[in-house]
């Protein structure tokens, strides 16, 4: 949920505006933020298998686990409204034009499309803008309360590091993965070895 959320943030209000930004040499209006259409999916969360929780020393992490999801799925549902707002005012601006040839000016988009759209997607986008990073650093402070309540309840079990990752481009993708001890690679390579010589399959 953070990469989604830090992913939908950048895509409405830093790679593409900052762009237009550098192009019009001012600060964009609310309503023309360019819109997300493809909207992440909410995951699923089944409280029932994380009620353990509620018997942890932390037990009100569920509680927050809980919150912060909804939090996100709140801020995906105001990024579709915005999507669907904003299609709704290129809708109107293609019937003024139905050329498509007419280069409106900022100022243009409020009279064609009037005010009710207008104050709707401006709305929304100021929503996002004010909440969305409220709900990335919320996403970032409750992962990791919950691996720590986690790591105390199973303390013979392993669990990987909450590191926030910003979801980019594939070419640009950071791994944050650690490479194993040597300790642990060269006890896991004398054990294949032994798997190997009695005919054993690796697991």
């Amino acid at each position: 949920m953070y990469s989604e959320a830090k992913a939908l943030y950048n895509s409405i209000f830093v790679n593409g505006a900052e762009n237009t930004r550098k192009i019009l040499r001012r600060e964009l209006e609310l309503y023309e933020y360019r819109p997300v259409i493809d909207i992440p999916t909410v995951p699923s969360l089944d409280v029932q298998r994380l009620g353990f929780l509620a018997d942890s020393h932390d037990a009100d992490i569920l509680v927050r686990v809980t919150a912060i999801r909804n939090k996100f799925a709140g801020m995906m549902k105001l990024a579709e409204e915005h999507a669907r707002v904003s299609l709704e005012i290129q809708a109107a601006l293609g019937k003024d034009d139905r050329t498509g040839k007419t280069p409106y000016r900022s100022e243009d988009v409020p009279k064609i499309a009037g005010p009710h759209l207008t104050a709707q997607v401006s709305t929304l986008a100021g929503h996002l803008k004010r909440e969305l990073p409220e709900t990335i650093e919320g996403l970032q402070v409750v992962g990791s309360q919950l691996r720590d309540v986690l790591r105390f309840n199973m303390p013979t079990r392993s669990f990987l590091k909450f590191i926030p990752q910003d979801r980019g481009p594939i070419g640009q993708a950071v791994i944050y993965a650690r490479k194993p001890a040597l300790w642990r690679r060269l006890a896991r390579a004398a054990r294949s070895g032994i798997d190997r010589a009695l005919g054993r399959r690796d697991t």
